[in-house]
């Protein structure tokens, strides 16, 4: 069965598609391999599953302490890494405002 929704990080409704092509993320903008993914036709957006069902806020395994919360761009708008994986962070982003660490959407 396949998922439709409409969400605030899109402004019409957004299909879950399972294609046999790369595309990129227009959340995080990252490459997004052959998999399901959550797409508008109508505006050639596509979002990662991960990225279709962000959280306002979460924790990681590796940061039990801390609580990241959502953005759709990193709050300081500057170069900013992902603390897990040393990557740039270039679009959606988990940020911990007490320990200032940046995870990617993908990994939580």
């Amino acid at each position: 069965m396949l998922e439709i929704f409409r969400q605030e990080l899109h402004p019409h409704n957004l299909e879950q598609k399972i294609y046999n092509l790369s595309y990129f993320c227009d959340g995080c903008r990252e490459p997004g391999i052959v998999s399901r993914r959550f797409r508008c036709e109508q505006c050639d957006f596509d979002l990662h599953d991960e990225c279709a069902h962000v959280k306002q806020s979460t924790t990681h395994d590796f940061y039990k302490n801390n609580i990241f919360t959502f953005f759709r761009e990193p709050p300081d708008h500057g170069s900013i890494v992902c603390d897990l994986c040393g990557d740039f962070v270039k679009g959606f982003v988990y940020y911990c405002e007490e320990s200032k660490k940046n995870l990617h959407p993908m990994l939580p």
